[in-house]
């Protein structure tokens, strides 16, 4: 790649800043005649395109490929940063898997493990209420990625490990794990709701908030780290601060408005 190309890259797997939020707007373009919908995430200072996905077809779960060019969303494109699969049909969990054809193993040049994103319904949920969130990925800029031959310290296993509070002590200084921040239920307003700062304008199971998890002491933190939700049909805001970048939380955004989880209205 060019030079400059890499800078773009490189700029968009940086994580945002820790004080203020990074806002972007993501919008939704759905397929004709049902076909698969794709997304294209803008910076709003600007409307500075970023990124955009699209669903690869003929498979069975969720997959999308990540592109920095709207013209170029094939996996084979060398505009192609990032994929997202599901781990099943139903989406109980996601994978984002980074270009990075220098690591060992890599399949198809998609051997770097960015992000794993599992959902749960939340304990007091119900069919079409609020899913749960858990989220691991590793510390930014540190360079850190699984490499036990056995899988035991792959993201999806450290996020079992993680609920389980079983994280290996040598992992832990590895990892940085978030969750949705649970809504309450307004009767008033017959939905659960968050305080999106009137960043968010209509009511949907797929909005949420991402708040840092302590999953030793299984706490939450109170300052969110990603606000994503509708603002139109086919609009919605996603901001983001540290530890995530336009990537990561491009990637969660999509997870959330994937048509195939289990839990969405």
């Amino acid at each position: 790649m060019a030079s400059g190309v890499e800078s773009r890259v490189e700029a968009l797997r940086r994580s945002g800043p820790e004080e203020d939020f990074i806002r972007c707007y993501m919008v939704r373009k759905k397929g004709l005649f049902g076909g698969a919908s794709s997304f294209e995430v803008y910076l709003e200072s600007g409307n500075h395109f970023l990124l955009a996905a699209r669903r690869r077809k003929k498979t069975k779960s969720a997959s999308y490929v990540i592109s920095h060019d709207v013209e170029a969303l094939t996996r084979g494109s060398d505009a192609c940063v990032a994929k997202l699969k599901a781990s099943s049909v139903s989406g109980y969990q996601y994978q984002l898997w980074g270009r990075d054809d220098d690591v060992d193993g890599a399949k198809k040049g998609f051997g770097r493990q960015d992000m794993v994103i599992d959902y749960a319904m939340l304990e007091n949920g119900t069919k079409g209420g609020p899913r749960g969130m858990q989220i691991i990925l590793p510390v930014p800029e540190s360079g850190w990625q699984p490499a036990a031959p056995d899988g035991d310290d792959s993201l999806s296993a450290l996020v079992e490990a993680a609920r389980l509070k079983s994280v290996p002590p040598r992992l832990e200084a590895n990892i940085m794990c978030l969750m949705s921040k649970q809504p309450r239920y307004d009767a008033d307003a017959g939905s659960y709701v968050l305080d999106f700062q009137g960043r968010v304008t209509e009511a949907s199971v797929k909005n949420f908030q991402l708040v840092a998890w302590d999953h030793n002491a299984d706490t939450t933190g109170e300052q969110p780290l990603v606000l994503f939700g509708k603002r139109g049909d086919n609009l919605f805001a996603l901001d983001f601060r540290y530890p995530m970048s336009v990537e990561t939380a491009f990637a969660v955004a999509i997870s959330s408005v994937d048509s195939k989880l289990c839990f969405a209205v």
